[in-house]
């Protein structure tokens, strides 16, 4: 089974995205990982789509993992979200739902949170999550952008 962080590992990928019209944008992404011999270790492919309308955000992506030697289906993994944010200014408030399926075990987590921006590259968050695999959580963080 191969290890995607493994540091015997380098990668090469990209995306592409097509604006659509109405706010609407579309992609496709793939990236390989290599081992030292240059030889494909594993893949990733994923597609995504985002929309925006007015103070209103949506936009979700699914990703597949798939090593080169595959033992079966629960070699791969695959996940997805969806999410919304309404931006009010200085504030904003996001619901994300997120799920994860591999052969160590499946995983669902909802959120829900809010920001205030304190300047354009600060913003302070609350976040509150639920998890399938673990405990309910809430999260405040101090966010710096550089």
């Amino acid at each position: 089974s191969s290890d995607v962080c493994s540091s015997d590992l380098w990668a090469a990928g990209g995306r592409v995205g097509l604006r659509v019209g109405g706010g609407v944008e579309a992609g496709f992404s793939l990236a390989g990982f290599y081992d030292r011999a240059e030889q494909l270790d594993s893949q990733l492919t994923g597609v995504d789509a985002q929309w925006s309308q007015g103070s209103f955000a949506a936009k979700g992506e699914y990703i597949r993992h798939v090593p080169e030697e595959t033992n079966g289906a629960a070699d791969n993994t695959r996940g997805l979200y969806a999410q919304g944010t309404w931006d009010a200014g200085r504030y904003f408030a996001v619901v994300r739902y997120g799920d994860l399926r591999s052969g160590a075990g499946d995983r669902q987590r909802l959120s829900t949170g809010l920001g205030w921006r304190l300047l354009e590259t600060c913003q302070v968050r609350l976040e509150y999550q639920a998890d399938t695999a673990a405990d309910e959580t809430l999260i405040s963080q101090l966010v710096v952008e550089f």
